[in-house]
């Protein structure tokens, strides 16, 4: 139960007291917005969202929420250390057609790991484009011809659906010769076999920028640990250079250079950013903000 802070630098809160409750499961918590048991809900399952904005006695807010969706590649094991490997998985895969099929839509194509709206964004770097004969073509290039075997984790039970987007790429891997076995954890069993590095290969996995900053990203992402094990001294000292520059004017350009070495390089299968969706009551007077924190002091009720 919070309570409002009357002596508030910026001013009293219009909404005195607002009841938090945890509703895991996502009928139940789409249940208890339509009968008038709760206010505000989120997420809001992607499946459900037409359905709600049909409902005048809802509202349904959409916001790009900076949680970047993408498959980790082990670079350190044959034959994922040849770059022309891992640039035919981002060519195996139709990330378009999995954004309209899973997500209806709701959410964005990325180029690298860096989201639409972190600093320094640069729209010029373009996604792999879905070309399952190209993909082809460079593990002939690389030397199989027929493909290969690998594994390739997901999980069930996290902050963002991962298993389902997880079956589709798989399909995609196997049109191209790519056989990779799906092992399915829950986020319980996942979470302790990525601290001790004991990933498959290739292992689906999302990281929200809250800071909208693309180098606290990116150094996450290239840790040397936690199943990632891409590294890459230019790339370290590019970014350095970027986060000795406090000027957001001069060190934002300095980012394009970073997606386009990293786009090149595909240590990772780039996939998306899924836009956040919020579920309310009509009479609720809300903006979602787009760094996946919910600050309800601006809250307030109409009429």
């Amino acid at each position: 139960v919070l309570q409002a802070n009357e002596s508030y630098w910026r001013g009293a809160p219009k909404v005195k007291t607002i009841v938090v409750r945890p509703i895991l499961e996502d009928a139940a918590r789409v249940a208890a917005l339509q009968a008038g048991e709760v206010d505000l809900i989120a997420p809001v399952p992607h499946v459900r969202i037409a359905e709600l904005q049909r409902n005048d006695k809802l509202a349904l807010k959409t916001i790009a929420a900076p949680r970047i969706f993408h498959v980790t590649i082990d670079v350190r094991k044959p034959p994922f250390d040849n770059v022309r490997v891992r640039q035919a998985l981002n060519h195996a895969v139709d990330v378009n057609a999995i954004l309209k099929t899973l997500y209806f839509g709701h959410g964005t194509r990325l180029a690298t790991v860096v989201d639409k709206g972190a600093l320094g964004y640069d729209p010029s770097v373009q996604p792999y484009a879905y070309d399952p004969n190209k993909a082809k073509a460079l593990l002939a290039e690389a030397g199989f011809p027929n493909g290969f075997e690998t594994e390739f984790d997901s999980f069930t039970g996290s902050i963002a659906d991962h298993s389902k987007p997880a079956e589709a790429i798989v399909g995609y891997l196997q049109k191209v010769g790519i056989k990779a076995k799906l092992n399915v954890f829950e986020f319980s069993s996942f979470g302790p076999r990525r601290v001790q590095n004991q990933t498959s290969p290739l292992f689906i996995y999302s990281i929200g920028d809250a800071y909208l900053e693309p180098s606290w990203v990116i150094r996450w992402l290239t840790q040397g640990g936690l199943g990632m094990h891409y590294k890459n001294p230019k790339l370290d000292e590019m970014l350095t250079k970027i986060e000795a520059t406090d000027d957001p004017k001069r060190r934002g350009p300095q980012y394009s250079e970073v997606q386009k070495l990293i786009r090149d390089e595909a240590p990772f299968i780039f996939l998306y950013q899924a836009d956040a969706a919020f579920g309310m009551s009509a009479r609720v007077d809300y903006t979602p903000r787009p760094d996946e924190t919910q600050w309800l002091y601006p809250l307030k009720l109409k009429g």
